[in-house]
């Protein structure tokens, strides 16, 4: 974040929720692809992990597209936090700004754990995320006016008269 543009902020959330969903989802989406390949293939599996991943071999494909979506909503949210962070940093303040979305993302967190153990509908849950996502959507938009244009790495290629239009 040495540069502290709008655009240092969106690579490092889009690098952070990419490496949270390849984590979590990703690994998933393959683990599941292996043992549908082993058990089309007529490989014997012991009982045992049948049991353990019966779940999620017998969930509906809709829980895999809303799995995706959570990933959208997560790198929105994980955009919107990494430039809080780079916005604090901007004013030398960037423990602030870390503080915030370190407790931003853990209320997150916690609110859909919390709604997941009370029984409510994975739906319900997905709506709560959508909701922080389109927050997050909304908080991007407008934290752009506090980042300079001169730090898009795009400003230096263009002409100087395309510069004073574009102001």
């Amino acid at each position: 974040m040495q540069r502290r543009s709008n655009w240092s902020g969106f690579a490092a959330g889009v690098g952070h929720g990419g490496v949270e969903a390849i984590a979590l989802v990703g690994r998933t989406y393959v683990i599941q692809l292996i043992l549908a390949l082993l058990l089309i293939a007529g490989v014997s599996l012991p009982e045992e992990l049948i049991r353990a991943f019966a779940p999620l071999l017998e969930a509906p494909a809709a829980a895999f597209l809303l799995a995706g979506a959570e990933r959208v909503f997560a790198m929105l949210f994980q955009i919107a936090l990494s430039l809080i962070v780079c916005r604090y940093a901007m004013l030398r303040r960037m423990w602030v700004g870390a503080l915030i979305a370190l407790l931003l993302h853990t209320a997150l967190d916690f609110t859909a754990a919390w709604l997941g153990a009370t029984g409510c509908s994975v739906l319900l849950i997905e709506g709560a995320l959508a909701a922080a996502a389109l927050l997050a959507l909304v908080y991007i938009r407008r934290i752009r006016r506090h980042f300079p244009i001169e730090a898009h790495p795009d400003y230096a290629k263009k002409p100087q008269a395309d510069r004073a239009a574009s102001a």
